[in-house]
């Protein structure tokens, strides 16, 4: 029974990142309906992960003070709506709006699960546990896109919120019945103004965990660039068809899945540090592969390889980063997943912004992004 009450807060996991891809091949055919630019398409992803960011704050601390199973049942009802409403949508503002909603909802996976590991596991027990909500997580990026080009080429568009909002809902029921409250010492004082303030102000002043922070954020980073370039990148430029992008994302998603794997072998052998430094390296090595590749073979072997590189990022500086605050967990998975997603966000809204298609500005993205990977995780063993 226990196995089946982890399984079910690991699915916790994917949902927030299938809002993302699961649509991501549909992105150019949205256009002409709802009338919108590219950037408007693009900017879909980034409010979306601002508002998933900023929903983290709220459901970190409300987990303290409810408990992990109300909270994440809240959540998942506003994403059940938010979805309903995005696959009704007739404008890129009314999506806008809906996907702003969707966000905020989504917001209460990862801190709460993220608390619910941390309530129940520590130390290599929990990096170990964290490998395998890696691999996990690793399932929307291997199966969304793909299904999300499928649906695109057979149905169309809407289908994808209404597939997510069917997902929020069997999640919704499975908690209900198969998830326990983990959470015995419920914090009273935890959503107070004074209290989120103090709680809040010693991460920002903990040097290594805001470290540890950054090193997450440009780790998911080399994904998000390659997730907001890529629609437009392949199927305008290249001329690929949805159904045939969404099958180039199920490899990127699977090399995520066998980097999560290795970094779980791995760790029988190494310190956490010793793999995160391998990695950042690596990362910054294939980045460079980039400025060579032209095809779109090239072009998906890199990535491929760079985001299986950073399948051995998260689940070691997320542990160690939850670490230093063993009796705060829900108020520091909440600031980490919503530090990490306000710095992507902003990512997310440069590189649209920027309005280019090229592979030459995906491989100076992957290299900028890496450069500070590395950067940050140097500095995370100086503190």
């Amino acid at each position: 029974m226990r196995r089946i009450f982890i399984l079910t807060v690991l699915c916790v996991y994917p949902l927030p990142q299938m809002a993302i891809d699961l649509y991501l091949p549909s992105l150019p055919a949205m256009a002409l309906p709802l009338h919108a630019s590219q950037f408007g398409l693009q900017l879909t992803l980034g409010l979306y992960l601002l508002s998933l960011g900023a929903g983290q704050l709220f459901y970190g601390p409300a987990s303290d003070r409810y408990g992990r199973k109300p909270a994440l049942l809240v959540g998942l009802s506003i994403f059940f709506f938010a979805s309903i409403g995005c696959a009704n949508a007739h404008s890129i503002h009314q999506l806008l709006v809906y996907r702003v909603l969707q966000g905020l909802g989504a917001g209460c996976g990862f801190p709460i699960a993220s608390a619910i590991l941390g309530d129940c596991f520590d130390g290599k027990k929990l990096a170990r546990i964290s490998s395998i909500a890696s691999m996990i997580y690793s399932l929307s990026p291997i199966v969304a896109p793909a299904l999300g080009g499928y649906l695109q080429h057979t149905v169309g568009w809407r289908i994808n919120f209404y597939v997510l909002a069917a997902s929020a809902l069997i999640l919704f029921i499975a908690i209900i019945f198969l998830v326990q409250e983990t959470n015995h010492s419920p914090n009273g004082n935890a959503l107070k103004i004074k209290s989120l303030l103090l709680g809040y102000g010693q991460f920002f002043r903990h040097r290594r965990f805001l470290a540890l922070m950054f090193c997450l954020t440009f780790s998911y980073g080399i994904s998000i660039a390659f997730n907001v370039l890529g629609p437009f990148l392949f199927q305008v430029e290249f001329k690929l068809t949805p159904l045939a992008y969404g099958q180039l994302l199920l490899l990127i998603g699977l090399a995520y899945c066998l980097g999560a794997l290795s970094n779980h072998f791995w760790l029988k052998f190494f310190s956490m540090n010793q793999i995160l430094l391998t990695a950042c390296i690596a990362v910054l090595g294939i980045s460079n592969l980039l400025l060579v590749s032209h095809s779109v073979l090239s072009i998906i072997t890199v990535t491929c390889l760079a985001v299986f590189a950073t399948g051995h990022v998260f689940p070691n500086g997320f542990a160690q980063a939850l670490a230093m605050f063993p009796k705060q967990l829900g108020n520091a998975s909440a600031f980490l997943g919503s530090g990490i997603l306000f710095a992507t966000s902003l990512l997310t809204y440069t590189i649209a912004h920027s309005q280019a298609n090229s592979v030459l500005f995906l491989a100076y993205s992957f290299v900028g992004i890496s450069l500070f990977l590395l950067l940050s995780f140097l500095l995370s063993c100086r503190q």
